[in-house]
């Protein structure tokens, strides 16, 4: 299959573009104790619903209004969850990720969340981008901290995958704000 974009190296990770062959992987890492936390993705997750949302995901990436990423471990190949960086109106996009329960506490997304934001900014064009956590998701928060995000309210945002509103945190950063930050950690 295809890959829509370049594969992106970090010390520990491999992120690159979801490809079809990737649905039965998500759809063993989307457990309830993950899927509680992500708005969009249920639990059991059939890898017939992964594969819709590869497809769509993949469609999105190739009309270069996002990048779907699988996160995957260098040391052996192994899937260990998800990232994305979705663009919308006004050049103004969306942030979302998740890993597997077996790898969480480890660092992985604060190693891959500052990597997928800078490629969003920079391949989709952004100006700002921005995401939400439920309030009760520390782990989530202190990614987006940890990136330079800064808290703008607490809101309801729609979680599909539960069919309710739920009361979340969001976090904005401006693609001027995180060059900034970048060059001073440089």
């Amino acid at each position: 299959m295809q890959h829509i974009f370049p594969a992106i190296d970090t010390p520990r990770l491999i992120l690159r573009c979801v490809a079809e062959h990737d649905a039965e992987h998500l759809s063993a890492l989307m457990s309830p104790g993950v899927s509680r936390w992500v708005a969009s993705w249920t639990s059991p997750l059939p890898v017939d619903k992964a594969r819709g949302l590869i497809a769509r995901a993949r469609k999105a990436a190739e009309d270069g209004k996002a990048l779907p990423m699988i996160v995957e471990r260098k040391s052996d190949g192994a899937v260990v969850g998800w990232i994305a960086v979705n663009g919308g109106p006004e050049a103004k996009g969306t942030f979302g990720y998740w890993l597997g329960e077996a790898f969480h506490g480890q660092g992985f997304m604060r190693e891959a969340a500052p990597i997928a934001l800078a490629h969003g900014f920079q391949r989709l064009g952004l100006v700002l981008i921005g995401a939400g956590a439920q309030l009760g998701n520390a782990a989530s928060l202190a990614v987006m901290k940890a990136c330079g995000m800064r808290h703008i309210d607490d809101r309801m945002i729609y979680a599909p995958s539960r069919e309710r509103d739920e009361l979340c945190a969001w976090y904005e950063i401006t693609a001027a704000e995180f060059a900034a930050r970048r060059k001073t950690e440089s």
